[in-house]
């Protein structure tokens, strides 16, 4: 079976003035929290036109639900506001990152701009002086979400003035509802790295520049996904056991392998990159350095032997799936990566020997307009049996194989780079095995140094 990954771009950014790009963090900066109203007054039930003069001013998501049969349910991920200014400036604060940009209306609808770039579509379905009911349309994310937010000079503060990062992590629903959203992320870069990948292996290298837009998305995506999971990893760890219902550890394996995956492919493409690993702040990740591609190898081989367990079921029926297999897979590649072939045999084996079929599925919505989602296989035991191969040193038709098989589907560029082959197959000079660090990233933070021949 052939597997591939389609293309959806995200671009995650931070307030500025000439560059909005978030690459890490997890409070919401300069938006203090409120005491939420979960049960808005809505006035109607719908719009045709919005009102300007009721939009303006600072709205806090209260409720959300992630499909239009669905019910509202209190908003848990992570505080945020959205602030509509008179002047035409859009901000945004919170769980989608820290953003300034420009909106505009018509009708019904606010478009959302940052740096000429759609960033999201809301469409007004009620509205209120206090309350207000949108549908959000990210382009970060192949599902809309339905919102409802209180305007914060309504809101009562809460008593003690603040609300604890803690109470994000005390229930379980709250905390399967903040690791869907990373398995969700973790879709969007993998299907961001596909489109790349593919201008690689076309001979497409004008759209891989240090300013491409392509680049940018790739890099800020992958922070995005990074910055979530340590969230989730370090707001669970400080959690006491004896305080919650539920098997925190389940969810840190989940978090943990998604994270590892990302840099791990970051790793590869880039060829050293800042190893964040600690939830942090904006302004200590703006000084980071990157950290050599050997040493993030070591680290992720070090995070996954220490894992410590496998989730106990799958993540959803016929769905999101990080298991055993996938990390055992996931293990076999970043020791194939550091060069040892013969720990990459045991883990290879073991991914091999698991259940038939797929085993690592991420869903896309379907393109074509029509309902439902694509499911995406990322590892496959036919997969698998060709990493077994290489650690095996099993090497004289495996190019060949994965051409067969595998063409042009996540994987192949690292193997074709591992096998010696990269070159040749695409036509490309040394320097350009590896992508350019993005040059918003590069003004952004001083400390990163660009990849040679860019």
């Amino acid at each position: 079976m052939i597997t591939f990954v389609i293309v959806s771009k995200i671009v995650f950014m931070r307030k500025s003035l000439f560059l909005a790009f978030v690459f890490i963090g997890i409070l919401c900066i300069g938006c203090q929290p409120h005491k939420l109203d979960l049960n808005p007054k809505i006035e109607e039930p719908g719009v045709t036109q919005v009102d300007r003069a009721l939009l303006y001013g600072e709205w806090h998501i209260s409720k959300a639900k992630f499909a239009e049969d669905a019910t509202m349910t209190e908003w848990a991920q992570k505080y945020t506001c959205l602030t509509f200014k008179e002047n035409g400036i859009y901000e945004g604060k919170g769980y989608y990152g820290d953003v300034e940009g420009i909106y505009t209306i018509q009708g019904s609808v606010i478009t959302v701009l940052i740096n000429s770039t759609n960033y999201v579509k809301y469409t007004v379905l009620a509205q209120a002086e206090d309350a207000l009911t949108l549908k959000a349309s990210f382009t970060s994310t192949p599902t809309p979400v339905w919102i409802e937010c209180n305007k914060a000079e309504y809101l009562e503060p809460e008593p003690g003035g603040t609300v604890t990062e803690n109470q994000y992590f005390q229930t379980e629903s709250s905390v399967r509802m903040m690791v869907s959203s990373i398995y969700e992320k973790a879709t969007n870069f993998l299907n961001t790295l596909s489109d790349v990948e593919l201008f690689i292996i076309n001979g497409q290298r004008d759209k891989l520049q240090p300013s491409s837009q392509h680049v940018y998305n790739l890099w800020s995506v992958g922070y995005e996904t990074v910055r979530n999971a340590n969230t989730i990893i370090s707001g669970l760890n400080k959690v006491n056991d004896s305080n919650i219902g539920f098997n925190k550890y389940q969810y840190i394996i989940h978090a943990k392998t998604l994270r590892d995956f990302v840099l791990y492919n970051m790793n590869i493409i880039w060829g050293g990159i800042p190893l964040v690993t600690e939830d942090t702040t904006i302004e200590l990740a703006s000084s980071l350095f990157r950290t050599d591609e050997v040493l993030v190898n070591d680290f992720l081989t070090n995070d996954l032997l220490n894992i410590g367990s496998f989730p106990e079921r799958r993540w959803e029926p016929g769905k999101y799936c990080v298991n055993e297999r996938v990390i055992n897979t996931l293990m076999t590649e970043c020791l194939l990566a550091k060069g040892d072939k013969s720990t990459a045999k045991l883990y290879a084996e073991k991914a091999v020997n698991g259940d038939e079929g797929e085993y690592f599925v991420l869903w896309k919505q379907n393109s074509n307009g029509a309902e439902g989602a694509i499911g995406l296989i990322v590892y496959s035991k036919p997969k698998a049996q060709l990493y077994l191969n290489e650690a095996k040193g099993q090497t004289e038709s495996l190019e060949k194989e994965w051409d067969e098989s595998f063409y042009h589907v996540y994987g192949y560029w690292a193997a074709l780079k591992r096998l010696g082959v990269a070159k040749d197959k695409v036509g490309c000079e040394d320097y350009q095995l590896l992508l350019p660090i993005p040059q918003q990233e590069i003004i952004y933070n001083p400390n990163i140094t660009q990849n040679p021949g860019y």
